[in-house]
């Protein structure tokens, strides 16, 4: 995995991962399940409209078949597209920094130093799940790492409190 990313040559590789694919992919649930009903409503409405011939211009068919495919994409089409990214998302802690890679076909990275993050918000999603914010001390700059199985590893890495080294020297093995 530490090929996919621009790494020193002195670097070393403490810790990697990528999101659990089901928790990733799901993560926007409430989307889903608030979009499903309006979009069936929708579809069924635009159907006996269609069937039974009552539109009278085609300007309102091109308005509601727009709402249709928007509200269809928070319903489904959104859980596919996460199904597409989740593939190109992984996670890698060096000595030196902490990596993200995501996006289409992984072609987005991002980067913090580990002497500049401190750990900006934690939300247990399920179990050992759980999903990390990351924010840098200088710039601002925040970090999600989404569902990851184990958070716990990454965090005793980062937090002196949780058995780790200090964030300026991570324990590598």
């Amino acid at each position: 995995m530490g090929a996919f990313f621009p790494l020193d040559a002195a670097e070393r590789i403490c810790w990697q991962s990528c999101p659990a694919p089901r928790a990733y992919v799901f993560r926007r649930w409430r989307l889903s399940l608030a979009c499903l009903p309006v979009w069936l409503g929708l579809g069924f409405w635009l159907g006996c409209t269609l069937y039974s011939g009552r539109f009278s211009s085609l300007g309102w068919f091109v308005w509601y078949a727009a709402i249709w495919l928007l509200v269809g994409y928070g319903a489904v089409g959104q859980l596919f597209a996460a199904r597409l990214l989740w593939r190109w998302e992984f996670y890698l802690l060096t000595d030196r920094r902490i990596w993200v890679r995501r996006g289409l076909l992984g072609r987005h990275v991002e980067w913090l130093a580990l002497v500049d993050v401190e750990i900006h918000r934690v939300t247990p999603l399920s179990g050992s799940l759980a999903t990390v914010q990351l924010r840098s001390r200088h710039t601002g700059t925040v970090l999600t790492l989404y569902c990851l199985e184990g958070a716990a590893a990454l965090i005793g890495f980062l937090l002196p409190a949780a058995g780790g080294k200090p964030v300026d020297s991570p324990a590598c093995s």
